[in-house]
């Protein structure tokens, strides 16, 4: 991607996680589907999907079968001035929109984290604090972190 330095005071972040477990694959999650009012400038902003649980990590349908988020979605949160998209999935968009999201959303000064586990315990739709911590080990992404205070 474009390798832009995280700036250091992203490590705490307010967050507010998106269950979304419940979409299907074959429709994008729009902005209407979650409670974007509220969000606020420098949230880290959750996704459950539930790909983890319906699918082992890495496997052919992992990669393949996740649950996509529109353009226009991102576009708002990006608005807003997050710091992180996370997701227990491969990506935001698939195949060849995965690179694309994700430089979309660094290009805005938002970090996307991939692959979270556990995300089933944390409360959906109420604010809690996280911690995030990456390490530059060179590739297109960025080893880290996640810590949640509940």
């Amino acid at each position: 991607l474009l390798h832009t330095p995280v700036p250091f005071e992203y490590v705490k972040s307010r967050a507010l996680l998106f269950d979304v477990s419940g979409f299907s694959v074959t429709r994008a999650v729009e902005a209407e589907d979650i409670a974007l009012a509220a969000v606020q400038p420098g949230d880290f902003i959750i996704f459950r999907t539930g790909a983890m649980q319906r699918n082992a990590y890495a496997t052919k349908e992992y990669l393949a079968e996740h649950i996509a988020f529109s353009w226009e979605l991102l576009g708002l949160l990006l608005a807003k001035g997050i710091r992180f998209v996370g997701l227990d999935a491969r990506g935001l968009r698939r195949n060849e929109e995965h690179r694309k999201a994700d430089t979309l959303c660094e290009e805005r000064g938002a970090f996307v984290i991939e692959n979270l586990a556990n995300t089933e315990l944390l409360p959906p739709e109420t604010a809690f604090t996280i911690y995030t911590a990456w390490f530059d080990a060179g590739g297109t992404g960025i080893p880290c972190r996640v810590a949640a205070e509940l």
